[in-house]
């Protein structure tokens, strides 16, 4: 269920603790030490673009939890962009599960609700995702 647009997140207010851009380059650490499939994926990828991608794209997941409808709009282009580059539905648990680590490494205020609160609002926003792209 979405909260209303004028609210925030434990887990939004996480990404902004510990400073977005922080995350994502440890995320990228572990996601692509996860396994052979996620290496293969992002060969040819330009990785400091791609960080910043993610960094908006994280947000977007984030605010869209959050009810936000700008998140809605760009969270549909990611849905469409993913399905093209023939991301696999399975990788969406590697990739929450790699943020999660990411985000429990950087933040001094971790806790078992925190990492509920992650995991609820990227799962919003994934499922977001895969509706627009099916």
């Amino acid at each position: 269920m979405q909260k209303s647009a004028s609210r925030t997140s434990d887990a939004l207010e996480s990404f902004r603790r510990v400073r977005g851009d922080q995350l994502v380059e440890r995320f990228y650490q572990i996601f692509l030490d996860s396994n052979e499939q996620v290496r293969t994926l992002f060969a040819r990828t330009d990785l400091p673009q791609q960080k910043l991608m993610l960094h908006h794209g994280l947000f977007m997941l984030l605010r869209f939890a959050c009810g936000d409808a700008v998140g809605s709009l760009a969270l549909k282009r990611l849905g469409h962009r993913h399905v093209q580059l023939g991301v696999p539905a399975p990788l969406y648990k590697n990739f929450v599960d790699c943020l999660v680590q990411a985000a429990s490494e950087l933040d001094s205020n971790w806790s078992a609700r925190l990492e509920q609160s992650w995991r609820a609002n990227l799962e919003i926003g994934i499922a977001e995702m895969a509706r627009y792209g099916e």
